[in-house]
């Protein structure tokens, strides 16, 4: 017997009680984005030369981050955690564009004129500067149409299999979390190293970010002890 819930509103209130600390803290980092995007603009002149590919690209997916961020954590707050994981797989290979710019700026121009560059050369230059592992592999999952992945949202309830189009499961809502935060922290230092330099060193906003990012581990850290006693 197969029954349908759809409650979005009750599984939001449920993760908000039970994360309101880990909540705030994504908040915050949206709030963050939001105030760099405004800050570079501001100072575009000081930021950008005309001929500047590479800078200009690399700011182009930071945006583009912040939109994709912001549309798997709506996703995430409604309950739709595997929608959310295939929304971070292309914040995760943004990410590996920004990175690709980042130590081959000379190609940043082709790009702006159109050219597509292809997803093994992003992973082979992503690789020699960050752990790769099985993590593309696991977001991946999300957005092909394999049983695994179809399978995600068939929770078994006692003799019944109840096909939920939303529901709080707080493992899953963590794993979505955890990557939505990686990505997020991962973007922002790559826009902070490649267009901030000692000349903004005091800026209360950079001050701001890196007591954001120092604060990241013990949230995450009491976040994972949360979802245990609430699995037990």
């Amino acid at each position: 017997m197969l029954s349908i819930g759809n409650e979005e509103d009750l599984v939001e209130a449920l993760i908000r009680k039970d994360f309101e600390k880990e909540i705030s803290h994504m908040e915050k980092m949206f709030d963050l984005f939001l105030r760099t995007y405004d800050f570079i603009c501001r100072h575009e002149e000081d930021f950008f030369t005309k001929e500047d590919y590479a800078k200009h690209s690399i700011f182009l997916l930071f945006v583009r981050n912040f939109r994709v961020l912001r549309s798997a954590f709506h996703s995430m707050m409604k309950g739709y955690y595997e929608v959310s994981s295939a929304t971070q797989r292309l914040a995760f290979e943004n990410h590996m564009l920004m990175n690709y710019f980042v130590h081959r700026p000379e190609e940043a121009e082709d790009w702006f004129s159109g050219k597509k560059i292809g997803l093994r050369r992003l992973k082979r230059e992503y690789r020699k500067h960050y752990t790769l592992d099985k993590t593309y592999g696991r977001y991946s999952n999300f957005v092909h149409a394999n049983f695994e992945t179809t399978h995600f949202f068939l929770k078994p309830k006692v003799k019944e299999v109840t096909i939920w189009t939303t529901d709080y499961v707080p493992v899953d809502f963590f794993l979505a979390l955890i990557g939505l935060s990686a990505f997020g922290i991962g973007t922002m230092i790559t826009i902070l190293q490649s267009l901030f330099d000692k000349r903004y060193a005091k800026e209360p906003l950079l001050r701001e970010i890196g007591e954001f990012m120092a604060r990241d581990k013990i949230i995450f850290e009491e976040a994972f002890k949360k979802v245990k006693e609430l699995t037990e």
